[in-house]
């Protein structure tokens, strides 16, 4: 069995606290965490996570096509439709990564669709518009970011640079830390990390 240990409170809860949304979501994060000796600990004292998010799961290509074969009644399942349905170009040598799954409905309410173009990682986010306000482009962004930041240190990767053609996805960008390197037009920016 794995055994997290810490040195202290304080430094549990960062630890816990630090990491992404999706991944304190996880049951099997949570069954880890379970295994710190909690005698002065109380689980309530983690950050809450995004309530809306309780409504969706992530998956991949493979979790998508059980779903199809498992379940009789499902929505839509395909990240290239959902992709087709926005305003969103999907590029060619994009492929599709994750997305969430609504629990009820079984349909695809989001996809994360990421590029990498000889050391330069990218990534587009489409969200069904009736799934828009339950963060779920947010937690797609640190996903991607995350999945960025792991090439990145492989050394699969050098920079990002994400092509954004919307206001909103402008400012949740910049939250993140990313700045635009170029205005191509009135609503058009690609945006990266600061140049050191």
């Amino acid at each position: 069995m794995i055994r997290i240990k810490f040195n202290a409170k304080q430094n549990k809860l960062n630890e816990i606290n630090m990491l992404p949304t999706y991944l304190r979501q996880q049951k099997v994060f949570r069954s880890l965490f379970r295994t710190v000796d909690d005698d002065d600990f109380n689980e309530d004292e983690i950050e809450p996570l995004d309530e809306s998010l309780n409504d969706f799961f992530l998956a991949g290509e493979d979790e998508l096509a059980d779903i199809e074969n498992e379940e009789e009644e499902h929505g839509n399942l395909d990240p290239f439709v959902l992709a087709s349905k926005s305003t969103i170009r999907i590029l060619r040598g994009k492929e599709f990564y994750l997305g969430h799954v609504h629990k009820q409905n079984k349909e695809l309410a989001s996809a994360l669709f990421t590029e990498n173009d000889e050391g330069v990682f990218s990534f587009d986010i489409v969200v069904d518009p009736k799934y828009s306000k339950d963060g779920l482009g947010k937690d797609l962004i640190q996903v991607g970011l995350d999945e960025f930041h792991t090439l990145k240190n492989e050394g699969f990767v050098e920079t990002i640079l994400l092509d954004c053609v919307n206001p909103v996805m402008k400012k949740m960008l910049e939250k993140f830390g990313l700045v635009v390197r170029e205005q191509i037009g009135q609503n058009r920016w690609i945006m990266g990390f600061p140049e050191p």
